[in-house]
């Protein structure tokens, strides 16, 4: 799979609540699409708060530490936490964001109660 990375400076147009943009390509097709949260809407939604709004919608999700998950035949969506590189002055850090993702389920198994697991080529 090819992943692209889109940084919010970078690109004409972004939510002005995302960071960062991943895309997936496999065979020239959208496979795999995941957004990280900036650090103000990070500090407002949680992981756990984002997978139980998203509930409403979509039903329970299944849940294995701080990842939360939906899966139908074809797509699965998981909620979770992200490290991010930070530099405030002049110090290199990480910090958590939240982030969401949408994918293809053929490129993820389930290989434990843990939900899905990278399979990725």
């Amino acid at each position: 799979m090819t992943r692209y990375r889109v940084e919010r400076e970078y690109s004409k147009a972004f939510p002005s609540w995302t960071q960062t943009m991943m895309l997936g390509f496999k065979r020239g097709r959208l496979v795999d699409i995941q957004v990280i949260y900036n650090a103000d809407r990070s500090g407002k939604i949680t992981p756990e708060e984002l997978a139980r709004d998203l509930s409403l919608t979509y039903g329970e999700c299944s849940r294995s530490g701080d990842k939360f998950w939906w899966a139908d035949d074809e797509t699965v969506m998981r909620v979770f936490p992200v490290e991010v590189p930070t530099l405030k002055d002049g110090v290199r850090g990480v910090a958590w964001r939240t982030s969401i993702q949408i994918l293809d389920k053929d490129l993820y198994k389930r290989t434990d109660s843990s939900g899905p697991e990278g399979d990725r080529d």
